[in-house]
């Protein structure tokens, strides 16, 4: 198997986790990466939500909604701007998701441990970090808007 395919199913199963920690908590993934983001950065302003979601206000505020019906996150004041919101993780979400990641970094170190030592695994999660902001960089150039359509620029060089 190459790097890019053992990578891609790796992505795989991390989106496989995602819908699973998700139907475990009576979420849905949306929502799921919506808490996930908001249980690593710290609050965050429902249009910053959006973005990340590549959702609409309406959509977001009906994540937000679900999310705070199930008390994984409240809706308080924004601190310096009186017309914002901020959405921040209650207490049971944020032990929520400690509970899912916990479990996720037994089953990664459990996994690590059968290809590797400690030495093995450091050089792994250093080399994981570089690729992840190499993938990032070329992939948001990737998909950078073009203005011409998908093949045209090849049919163009021929």
């Amino acid at each position: 198997m190459d790097a890019t395919r053992g990578l891609r199913h790796l992505i795989h199963i991390g989106e496989d986790f995602r819908r699973t920690s998700a139907k475990r908590l009576g979420i849905a993934s949306s929502d799921f990466v919506a808490l996930g983001h908001v249980y690593w950065e710290g609050p965050a302003l429902p249009r910053e939500l959006g973005a990340l979601l590549d959702m609409g206000s309406g959509t977001v505020t009906a994540v937000l909604d679900r999310l705070e019906k199930r008390g994984y996150i409240t809706r308080t004041a924004h601190p310096t701007d009186r017309r914002s919101l901020l959405i921040v993780i209650t207490r049971k979400g944020r032990e929520a998701m400690d509970v899912v990641y916990g479990e996720f970094d037994v089953a990664l170190r459990q996994a690590l441990e059968g290809v590797g030592g400690e030495e093995d695994a450091a050089a792994l999660g250093n080399m994981l970090e570089r690729l992840s902001d190499a993938a990032a960089e070329a992939i948001a150039a990737n998909l950078a808007p073009r203005s011409e359509g998908p093949g045209q620029a090849a049919q163009e060089r021929r």
